[in-house]
């Protein structure tokens, strides 16, 4: 029998390798395995160092490559980075499955894990899912988050923390044991509140862990409904003969229905109905990884690539829009409803004189391009007598994104409302957390919190001016 199963093609023997695990793609490779075992001669022909082809298409099948290709400025990746990638991926799936956590892998496992999610249309998070990813994470915190250990250095516990941000849904948080849900916002209170140093507190580890800590801090809180008071008039219709300024219990009940986005909440495609058909050559289409862009970007320049790998962006046009939801107070205790309406407003290097023929076909400008980015806004109209009337102006820093925003009361009369300023950058291009401070003539009269502004609609919106 072995006689006549080494005198096969290899390219056939490969598509036969192919074939034994192409129909069931969340398991490992141990049919290819089984094979390889038959004989020496068979081993040495298909061994990921004689036939990476083989695995890399295995890979291709099984993950994603969508954004990688669209992210990197360098050649697509040949079958042997792909084939050792596969070997990596496969190995990290199984500590997952197993619940295995070790010193010495966990933070390449991290990375490895933070990468896919990043990368993720669909395949990666159905891998990882399947594999047990959001209990595994869950388990990684409660043993090790608030202890030296494993998680001992900022990069590990950024990454853990970033990564329950992408694969915990709201039910998975629900269904935690309060007293398991308590610990761990107990646990992430010192990477929220830990430093008062502005420019400290914003320097990126991989990714922030500070925005890591406080997107999870809120999707936490959110599992125990604000407490409504009830003396409030129902509706505004019913509180204006009476004069009452201020939040109903509608407006109230509005404010707790609202979610911060989480990314399981979306669902995750499964792998394609033909599991083996080879996707690399797949027509790009609205990519679901495009969300993580952004993030990705922010972190690029912790992998080890040349500066001009990969290409830089901002949250240029994202701010533009409505954002609602809540800040919280030092105490954690006590939550206040924020809205804002927000504009952008683009500045370019003037062109003197004007061109005779506009570029690109109009005299507009690529918002890539822009030099600096002004934001202003004010609390919405019909909010403003439920809870303030404000303005909104600051700026993004285009390096890595980073929002900048000053709030202060919109009419005299309203100062002892005081002046808040939010620094924070945007998740998921439809969530923007961070801290505020109040302004106050020294730091320790100031008062200091976190926030979470969850974008209502998206209405692109720019307004171009020169330097």
């Amino acid at each position: 029998m072995l006689p006549h199963l080494e005198s096969i093609p290899v390219d056939v023997l490969a598509q036969i390798a192919f074939f034994t695990v192409a129909s069931a793609p969340f398991t490992g490779l141990g049919a290819v395995l089984q094979l390889l075992l038959c004989s020496r001669n068979i081993h040495d022909a298909l061994s990921l160092k004689s036939c990476p082809q083989l695995y890399a298409r295995v890979f291709r099948s099984r993950f994603d490559l969508v954004a990688h290709l669209r992210r990197s400025k360098l050649a697509s990746p040949t079958t042997t980075n792909l084939a050792l990638e596969l070997q990596r991926r496969c190995a990290v799936l199984r500590r997952i499955r197993h619940r295995h956590v070790a010193d010495h892998s966990i933070l390449p496992d991290l990375w490895t894990i933070y990468l896919m999610l990043l990368e993720s249309d669909g395949m990666n998070e159905s891998q990882l899912h399947t594999a047990g990813i959001a209990q595994y994470i869950r388990t990684l915190l409660k043993r090790y988050l608030g202890q030296q250990g494993v998680l001992r250095d900022d990069t590990a516990r950024a990454l853990a923390i970033s990564v329950a941000c992408l694969v915990w849904s709201h039910k998975f948080i629900t269904d935690m044991p309060s007293e398991e849900r308590s610990q761990t916002l107990s646990e992430l209170r010192p990477f929220v509140t830990g430093s008062t140093n502005v420019m400290k507190e914003y320097t990126l580890t991989a990714p922030s862990l500070l925005s890591a800590s406080i997107f999870l801090t809120f999707a936490l809180k959110e599992a125990i409904a604000l407490q409504v008071p009830k003396h409030l008039p129902q509706t505004q219709v019913v509180a204006r003969p009476t004069e009452h300024d201020g939040p109903t219990i509608e407006d109230f009940f509005a404010i707790t229905r609202r979610r911060t986005p989480l990314v399981a909440d979306l669902g995750h495609q499964n792998p394609s109905r033909e599991p083996f058909a080879d996707r690399a050559g797949r027509k790009m289409r609205e990519s679901r990884s495009l969300a993580h862009d952004e993030e990705f970007y922010r972190i690029a320049h912790r992998l080890g690539l040349p500066d001009d790998t990969w290409e830089l962006r901002s949250c240029i046009g994202m701010l533009s829009g409505t954002w609602e939801d809540l800040t919280v107070s030092p105490d954690f205790v006590s939550r206040h409803p924020v809205q804002c309406r927000l504009e952008e407003h683009l500045c370019f290097t003037p062109c003197v004189p004007l061109p005779s023929v506009p570029r690109n076909g109009d005299f507009g400008e690529d918002p890539r391009h822009a030099l600096d980015v002004v934001i202003t806004g004010e609390t919405p109209r019909r909010l403003e007598a439920t809870w303030g009337a404000f303005i909104f102006f600051g700026r993004i820093r285009l390096s890595d994104g980073l929002v900048t925003l000053t709030r202060k009361p919109k009419y005299s009369g309203d100062e002892g409302r005081g002046t808040w300023i939010f620094e924070g950058y945007i998740h998921n291009r439809c969530s923007f957390v961070g801290r505020w401070r109040s302004f106050a003539v020294s730091e320790r009269e100031s008062l200091r919190g976190i926030f979470s502004l969850t974008k209502v609609d998206d209405p692109p919106s720019h307004l171009y001016c020169g330097l």
